[in-house]
């Protein structure tokens, strides 16, 4: 509250036109010390006591004085005083004119007071229109941030949604490529089988024919036997270069901890170990062994399962068999 709002509420509490919440809060302030309500009250007696001097004389109206003087004749019929004479003009002048400064101190002091409360209305009233024009503009602020703010957040939400569909799609082809790549290396992979079996099979070839380009190598088929059905061998024999080689299909895994092995035996009864072979995954064979020494004559040429390294004499089953 600045100073003329605190003077012209201490006048208003001064001549009385305060409501009873005004007035309980002014003299709580004068009652705790405030000095500054001390001092604007002692301001607001000093304009109302200065406010009768401040009033022009003025001369009451014929009407007026002629109703005054018809009181005061009033008043005095019937009472016998001897010695009683009629005011003089002079003092009725002056009571009247007394009389009407005081309903003009009146109206100029309630005059004075619905002004200045007026004029603190109007303060106020312009303050609040004030503090409304704020909020209105704060509103307006307000509503634009908050529009910008959803712009930039449905923004956000397409960007979202675009590279979920970019990383969606990116996904796919991964799984695509993934997909490919892994049919490719399956391909290779048959590839690189084929190759090898084809490798083998040449080499198979190359050594047969050159086998078989020797004049001391002798062929015999080793045909498979119950245990190996669809099993067949081809064994060149060629005990002058000290070699033997044997080509098998078919032939099934020996059983877990054993290997094949392959014997020829002689016209006179005796079985001698050429050497020992796996299959590859297809049952695919190709081997080459050296002969230590020249058993003599051979009559059979078997292959069976014995336990892995070989054994001295045959233990096992039957897997191939064949005759010279």
């Amino acid at each position: 509250m600045n100073r003329e709002d605190r003077l012209d509420l201490m006048l208003l509490y001064a001549a009385g036109a305060l409501d009873p919440e005004e007035t309980q809060a002014v003299r709580a302030a004068l009652d705790a010390g405030d000095p500054d309500a001390v001092a604007a009250l002692d301001r607001a007696r000093e304009i109302l006591a200065q406010l009768p001097e401040a009033l022009p004389p003025r001369l009451a109206p014929a009407s007026i004085q002629a109703r005054l003087n018809e009181r005061i004749a009033d008043q005095t019929t019937g009472v016998s005083r001897p010695d009683a004479q009629p005011p003089p003009w002079g003092l009725r002048l002056a009571g009247w004119m007394a009389a009407a400064a005081v309903l003009a101190l009146a109206v100029g002091v309630a005059w004075g007071l619905l002004s200045a409360q007026a004029q603190r209305h109007d303060r106020e009233l312009a303050a609040l229109e004030r503090q409304i024009l704020e909020l209105d503009t704060d509103l307006r602020v307000a509503e634009q941030q908050a529009a910008a703010a959803r712009q930039i957040l449905e923004a956000a939400r397409r960007e979202a949604d675009d590279r979920a569909r970019r990383i969606a799609s990116l996904s796919e082809e991964n799984r695509t490529l993934a997909q490919t790549a892994e049919q490719r290396a399956g391909r290779l992979a048959e590839a690189e089988t084929g190759r090898g079996l084809l490798a083998n099979q040449l080499e198979q070839a190359r050594q047969t024919l050159a086998a078989l380009a020797t004049p001391t190598g002798r062929a015999v088929i080793l045909p498979g036997t119950e245990d190996q059905p669809r099993a067949g061998a081809r064994l060149i024999y060629d005990p002058p270069q000290n070699q033997a080689l044997i080509f098998a299909h078919d032939v099934g895994p020996p059983p877990a901890g054993q290997t094949y092995q392959l014997w020829v035996v002689t016209e006179d009864g005796r079985t001698v170990s050429v050497g020992t072979f796996v299959p590859d995954a297809q049952g695919n064979v190709a081997a080459r062994f050296e002969l230590p020494r020249d058993p003599g004559p051979v009559q059979l040429a078997a292959v069976t399962n014995e336990p892995e390294g070989g054994s001295p004499q045959p233990t096992g089953q039957f897997q191939l068999l064949g005759e010279f």
